[in-house]
């Protein structure tokens, strides 16, 4: 199974520049990686089309007055929607049981979701991380059938500006945490990317961990030549 690459835009890409970073960022992009072009729910449309990436979009709602729902990115053809990222948790206060709607939303459209889970640097440092895994993968998938289209990101929220990153062998051994979670549990083997703090220089260590099934790529990923340098080292 080919890498996956998520290119999380968040807002960071201007719409004057959305036809030139197209230009640039397709003619880069290898068949046997699998990339994700997740850019602002705004600019979906202009990302629609033949082109070398997967689509898919940074949230989904939950069918409110203003949100962007499952149902209505299905029908601009997304396939994968990023679900849980620790920003809307903390600044949103999205919990558990939104991220379980969310899960279940995109599911029933047919979107696979990308699933962040992720401990904060408290429980890191008191060593709770498996504790803050296993809850997060229980209330996440509650009523949830689960199957391997689902994609993990494990991303520890301390790390998603690039201040702290973990080792390799601490990211090996949770990755492998999660990875048996779903097996023992679901009886499924999902995908787990990372995320937090990758960028061309920190993808160097980060690609030498071989359970890792890809990464997830924030404010790096607006630049098409740092992309280039991200997959090249892939």
């Amino acid at each position: 199974m080919n890498k996956m690459v998520v290119l999380n835009h968040k807002n960071y890409l201007e719409f004057s520049l959305v036809k030139s970073y197209l230009l640039d960022i397709n003619n880069l992009i290898r068949n046997d990686i699998d990339v994700v072009m997740c850019p602002n729910s705004l600019y979906i449309p202009f990302f629609r089309g033949k082109y070398n990436f997967l689509l898919g979009c940074q949230d989904v709602g939950l069918d409110v007055t203003g949100d962007v729902t499952a149902y209505a990115c299905k029908s601009l053809d997304v396939k994968y929607a990023l679900v849980g990222h620790c920003e809307r948790k903390d600044r949103l206060s999205e919990n558990n049981k939104v991220i379980n709607e969310k899960i279940i939303s995109c599911i029933s459209n047919g979107i696979s979701p990308i699933v962040f889970l992720g401990e904060d640097y408290y429980s890191y440092s008191m060593k709770k991380t498996g504790d803050v895994l296993i809850k997060q993968i229980k209330e996440y998938f509650s009523s949830v059938s689960v199957k391997e289209d689902i994609i993990i990101c494990y991303e520890p929220t301390f790390s998603v500006n690039g201040d702290v990153i973990l080792s390799n062998d601490e990211i090996s051994e949770v990755v492998s945490f999660i990875k048996m979670i779903f097996i023992r549990n679901y009886g499924v083997n999902v995908r787990v990317l990372y995320g937090g703090g990758v960028n061309e220089e920190s993808i160097k260590t980060l690609s030498k961990i071989d359970c890792l099934d890809g990464f997830v790529l924030g404010s790096v990923s607006v630049f098409p030549d740092r992309v280039l340098k991200v997959l090249n080292t892939i």
